[in-house]
């Protein structure tokens, strides 16, 4: 059989386009701190596990936002506008420059890898970008014809509020308008971006499982998974009064359910359910939702700020820190004690 040598060319030129755009797009992975200098302290719960490095960090008195990437390797924060960048195993820090006429809006480690994503203002429009932590790589994300992800910003008021996304390749962008409604955009497997929903009342966290498509949002009083005809309803009791925590890696949602403004109790049940079967799990006391630490290992804990304890809603183990709880990763969290970042590992720490 006789080849065609430039249908085989093109063949293979568009095979290393969309290889490329794919490395590049999907490659994904509050607090103002106290005016001092940090050091980091890695903490373990069991002598018998070693100590992760302990290199002294110096963070500046104006350092807010601290983000963690997944292993806690990394971490982000924003310093007088600018965004840095901190090797945490080595104390390396550098800036992560904004493009021309541009600033970091949002930024946010997603899935269990070492990169996070970018969105940049600029004029109106909002750009968005991939960071490998490792590689020290920023890359613009295109579709695969090598469109540019941009979102228009309508006025000054919008912004990216939240940006979810599974390990099928599926990311959900939640845009705030100034109207106090939301947009929200899918980008597809194709990585192809569209909107999804618009002038949506949409409150709170979105979530979207793991390996699943999708979305879980919460939309006036009801909790809702996106479909592409109608959307359905989560059947719970009271849903005036339920906010949406995030879902796990077994594909389990969990809720909190409020008094006024306090959680009272937590609820949580497989989305691979047709009808979803809530199991409950009492709070120790009220609490704001703030104060609920969720990881995807399906950890959740009340963080007792007034006890410098974290509380295992599940096993009911305590876990005591010292100074302020300012973020957590895999297999622990993440405290800051008198300039001291301390790293602390839970015992029997899943991956």
């Amino acid at each position: 059989m006789k080849i065609d040598k430039k249908a085989l060319k093109n063949l293979v030129i568009w095979v290393v386009v969309a290889l490329v755009i794919q490395n590049g797009i999907f490659v994904f992975f509050e607090k103002k701190y106290q005016k001092n200098e940090l050091k980091v302290t890695a903490v373990k719960i069991e002598d018998k596990e070693k100590n992760r490095p302990t290199p002294k960090i110096k963070v500046s008195n104006d350092a807010e936002d601290l983000k963690f990437s997944y292993n806690g390797k990394f971490m982000t924060y924003m310093e007088s506008g600018d965004l840095k960048l901190c090797n945490v195993e080595n104390g390396d820090t550098k800036d992560i420059k904004s493009e021309e006429n541009a600033k970091v809006v949002f930024y946010k480690w997603v899935g269990n890898e070492t990169s996070f994503i970018l969105v940049e203002k600029k004029k109106d429009q909002f750009i968005f970008y991939s960071y490998d932590a490792k590689k020290d790589e920023k890359r613009e994300l295109l579709d695969f014809n090598m469109n540019k992800f941009q979102i228009d910003a309508k006025s000054s008021e919008d912004k990216i509020e939240d940006i979810v996304c599974s390990d099928t390749n599926i990311m959900y962008i939640k845009v705030c308008r100034g109207n106090n409604l939301s947009d929200i955009y899918m980008s597809n497997v194709m990585n192809q971006l569209s909107l999804v929903k618009s002038n949506l009342s949409c409150k709170g966290n979105i979530a979207v499982p793991p390996n699943g498509t999708s979305l879980v949002y919460k939309s006036r009083d009801n909790i809702k998974i996106l479909n592409n005809d109608d959307d359905k309803i989560i059947k719970v009791q009271n849903p005036k009064n339920i906010n949406i925590i995030g879902i796990d890696k077994e594909d389990n949602l969990y809720l909190a359910e409020r008094n006024g403004d306090n959680v009272v109790k937590i609820l949580y049940g497989s989305l691979k359910q047709n009808s979803i079967t809530f199991s409950t799990l009492d709070m120790p006391k009220p609490c704001d939702i703030k104060e609920i630490v969720f990881n995807i290992n399906g950890n959740i804990f009340l963080n007792d700020k007034s006890q410098n304890k974290l509380i295992n809603l599940k096993t009911k183990e305590e876990i005591p820190y010292k100074g302020v709880l300012v973020g957590e990763y895999n297999k622990g969290m993440i405290t800051l004690d008198n300039g001291e970042l301390k790293i602390i590992e839970f015992k029997d720490a899943q991956a």
